[in-house]
């Protein structure tokens, strides 16, 4: 092949007539030429080299193009030039010369358009110029397009799991696809995403469920924006006209280059912490702690299938106890401590909230605590998600984690006297113990303090009460003592005693209980209800009462003072005690007045003391003076008065 341009379509002969008006062949690639040194020697004959891509062309007289103007040369050039004919290539001369060197082109005083168009026969200058505007028209809205896109991408992960996509892109309006492997848009399930330059795509990672840790992949295509670069193909011919032919097109499509992270571990670290679901658990009831699930810091979250179900995890806690008092907080238990029974709880859904089965019963008082642990060992071969010999233990004694089942004290009771009289001293006694269990202790490895609670009824009647688990229909509470045992012993009312009834006798039986509502706020809960029966003989005193009798002057005369003699026997009362005389007549048919006639108070005092004030001193013998009383109706009558006998008070 000939290094060297020849004549194309298009009109005139190298070097005869008035010139070429048309394209030339470059022998290098094949393509068709058109001049752009409309001054210049024909290329035809020398050595034309290859064809260089240039995105800067200047004329010999300074005029340099700008991207546009090389964009619309190259679009003119690349739409028709390729299947011009003699018309169409002749056209696209005149349309090169005028942008490519416009000095020379009109610089035969007319415009280029006149004068290099006498080339072509007469025949063919109306086609010519027809094209020529139409081509002049066509690149009026050319624009010069990037040469070529480019883009990259990039992954960075927060987590083994949520990340986000960054993309840059060149030029800044191009658009394109993000496409995922591994992952898939946060949110959604879509695995794609339209972007742009500067897009920010926030991801989800999708690992296999059987993957311990996996990779995410990011690609993404653009479209580009088509036209036509701001460049020609040049080709130089020393000593004469250079030639050009099509440049690039604009932006193709473009990738960006993919890419990869690095593994992503799946593997996470479970852990929970407990809160017991009662701080007070009685004997017979079940001990329930509720758990919190979570991962360790620094975890990779809880995993899960790709289905959406959590793995399951198993969680072992162990209670210890019971202790006399609050363990001490440590890493592990104590080598022997004692150990009430295990409880297996599984943690298949995830982070959240749980409660153990509640199979474990309080048998006894104490203080007992909660130690869980998650062991990997526990998991089969199979489990890949947990790290390998991983075992997380939470600590021992903590107090969130540790139930308090009450005491059982009870105390037995005994009466200081059994008999007392009328206004006497009631004083009990109780001696404290404790039954199924030790009685807890504090912090400090106090006894916790215990207040009992006693009533004092008083039953009237001949009959002592009977044992019963309620107190009895009538019987009358004659105070309330209390008392707190700090430890176990002996306990008595002895410094508050209460009065027994000063005019009735009967009985006098105390009960004694444990209320809750008795103890100190900072300890209720920490002993059990208690009460013990209602009757018991130790518990229950006889109320001793005088026998009371008098003797009246059976005869006197109408007008003259009635007399009775009182006569006190038995256990006098522990106070002065008012003895009430009344006076009746024998009732008469023609009777109109009221009985009783008159009345007479008199304080009893124990034999030998001296009078109350106001009341009169019982004789040495027991007998009590009688005071003056006259009857005149029974005088009157003379039928007298019946003398009267007390009975004694009960």
């Amino acid at each position: 092949m000939r290094p060297y341009a020849s004549m194309g379509p298009g009109y005139g002969q190298p070097g005869v007539g008035a010139g070429e008006l048309g394209a030339f062949r470059a022998e290098s690639d094949g393509r068709l030429v058109w001049c752009i040194d409309a001054g210049a020697l024909s290329p035809t004959g020398g050595v034309t080299g290859a064809p260089k891509v240039v995105p800067n062309l200047s004329d010999d007289h300074g005029h340099t193009l700008t991207a546009d103007e090389l964009a619309k040369l190259n679009a003119i050039i690349s739409r028709h030039g390729p299947s011009a004919n003699n018309d169409q290539a002749a056209a696209i001369a005149l349309f090169v010369w005028g942008l490519a060197d416009p000095t020379d082109y009109n610089g035969h005083g007319m415009s280029g358009n006149a004068w290099f168009i006498t080339r072509a026969p007469a025949s063919a200058r109306p086609a010519i110029r027809n094209f020529l505007a139409a081509y002049r028209a066509e690149a009026k809205t050319i624009k010069a397009a990037p040469a070529a896109g480019k883009a990259s991408l990039s992954i960075r992960m927060g987590s083994s799991y949520d990340g986000q996509v960054t993309v840059s892109a060149s030029p800044a309006t191009t658009k394109g696809t993000l496409t995922l492997s591994g992952a898939h848009v946060a949110g959604s399930s879509a695995t794609t995403a339209s972007v742009k330059n500067g897009s920010v795509v926030k991801i989800t990672g999708t690992p296999t469920d059987a993957q311990a840790s996996y990779r995410i992949t990011a690609n993404a295509h653009f479209t580009g924006t088509g036209g036509y670069a701001g460049n020609v193909r040049l080709y130089t011919t020393p000593g004469a006209q250079r030639l050009i032919s099509a440049g690039t097109p604009g932006q193709p499509d473009f990738n960006a280059s993919t890419f990869k992270t690095d593994p992503l571990s799946t593997v996470f670290s479970p852990v929970v912490t407990t809160k017991v679901a009662s701080k007070f658990v009685k004997p017979g009831q079940a001990f329930v702690d509720g758990l919190t699930a979570s991962v360790a810091k620094g975890s990779q979250k809880w995993r899960q299938a790709s289905n959406g179900t959590y793995l399951a995890v198993k969680t072992t806690g162990a209670l210890y106890g019971p202790f006399v008092a609050p363990p001490t907080t440590a890493n592990t238990a104590p080598a022997k401590a004692p150990i009430v029974g295990t409880d297996t709880v599984t943690l298949d859904k995830g982070p959240g909230s749980y409660k153990s089965s509640g199979k474990l019963k309080a048998a006894k008082g104490g203080y007992y605590t909660w130690v869980w642990s998650i062991r990997a060992a526990d998991h089969g071969r199979t489990q890949t998600q947990i790290p390998k010999s991983y075992a997380f233990t939470d600590r021992f004694g903590l107090v969130a984690e540790t139930h308090v089942s009450p005491s059982a004290i009870t105390a037995t009771s005994h009466v200081a006297d059994g008999e007392v009289p009328l206004s006497g001293a009631l004083v009990d006694g109780i001696d404290v113990a404790a039954q199924g269990g030790a009685w807890l202790q504090d912090s400090a490895g106090k006894p916790v303090p215990v207040t009992f609670t006693g009533t004092a009824y008083h039953v009237p009647g001949d009959g002592a009460p009977a044992v019963s688990d309620t107190v009895t229909k009538g019987a009358v509470p004659l105070g309330t003592r209390k008392l707190t045992a700090p430890k176990l012993g002996s306990y008595t009312t002895a410094a508050e005693p209460i009065e027994a009834p000063a005019a009735s006798g009967g009985y006098v039986s105390w009960v004694w209980q444990i209320r809750t509502a008795d103890q100190p706020a900072k300890w209720q809960g920490y002993v059990q209800d208690w009460s013990d029966s209602f009757g018991l003989p130790n518990e229950t005193a006889r109320i001793l009462v005088p026998e009371v009798s008098s003797v009246a002057k059976a005869d006197i005369a109408l007008g003259s003072p009635a007399t009775d003699t009182g006569i006190i026997a038995g256990t006098m009362p522990a106070k002065p005690a008012q003895l009430t005389f009344e006076a009746y007549r024998q009732p008469q048919a023609d009777d109109h007045f009221q009985q009783p006639r008159t009345t007479d108070d008199t304080t009893a005092a124990v034999p030998g003391d001296k009078p109350a004030d106001g009341g009169s001193t019982a004789d040495d013998d027991g007998t009590q003076p009688d005071a003056p009383f006259v009857p005149r109706a029974c005088a009157r009558r003379g039928t007298g008065c019946s003398p009267r006998r007390t009975r004694p008070l009960r």
